[in-house]
């Protein structure tokens, strides 16, 4: 009798350990999936793939208004560029993508313009027509373009060709919404302050 009870206690204590051991795992899943999950969330908030468009300077003397911006494709290259940007995050709402019809897989852009933009636009237009100007990509030289007319004035939108990578152009597109929140102060609503606006509709 006393080992029956013996042997029940130990397959009880040999469950109750297997048990334990499963949700200590289930847990660490758990865990684990949380976490991935709340740093996707962070990620799609982070800033990146910032777009700016500057003046080439054709020679580099050291002034204050010069930097040297690194290649995106050459390790060792820079380029001499005016640091006050004509076009900025803020003023750039947001970037569509198009297939690029000259090389497979890559994709032209399509920048949507706020109304400052739009002053911008104009400027860089009236002042640096015929003229290459730089495109950069978190502060890396790109490639030169043209500004080109907007191809949707009631958008305020204008064309960039690429060929930008599906990687890149896709980020860019992405992030064009976070970075014009971010750079111009917007912070994103709560979830409460988005089941007020859903109740209480203007």
């Amino acid at each position: 009798m006393i080992y029956f009870k013996f042997m029940a206690n130990s397959v009880f204590i040999i469950v109750l350990l297997l048990l334990c051991n499963s949700c200590q795992q289930w847990l660490e899943t758990s865990s684990h999936e949380l976490q991935q999950q709340e740093e996707a969330k962070l990620e799609k908030k982070r800033i990146g793939a910032i777009i700016t468009i500057n003046n080439i300077i054709k020679e580099y003397t050291n002034k204050k208004y010069e930097v040297l911006v690194p290649s995106f494709w050459e390790e060792n290259e820079k380029l001499c560029v005016n640091k006050n940007s004509l076009l900025t995050p803020e003023s750039i709402e947001t970037i569509e993508r198009l297939p690029n019809d000259k090389v497979a897989n890559t994709f032209d852009l399509i920048l949507h313009l706020n109304d400052q933009g739009l002053m911008k636009y104009d400027i860089m237009e009236t002042t640096y027509a015929n003229k290459k100007l730089a495109l950069l990509v978190d502060g890396q030289f790109y490639k030169a373009i043209e500004i080109a007319p907007l191809i949707d004035k009631k958008k305020n939108s204008f064309f960039i060709p690429g060929p930008f990578s599906d990687n890149l152009s896709k980020k860019i597109v992405e992030k064009a919404p976070v970075n014009y929140r971010y750079y111009n102060g917007i912070e994103e609503e709560s979830n409460l302050q988005t089941l007020e606006r859903l109740m209480n509709p203007q």
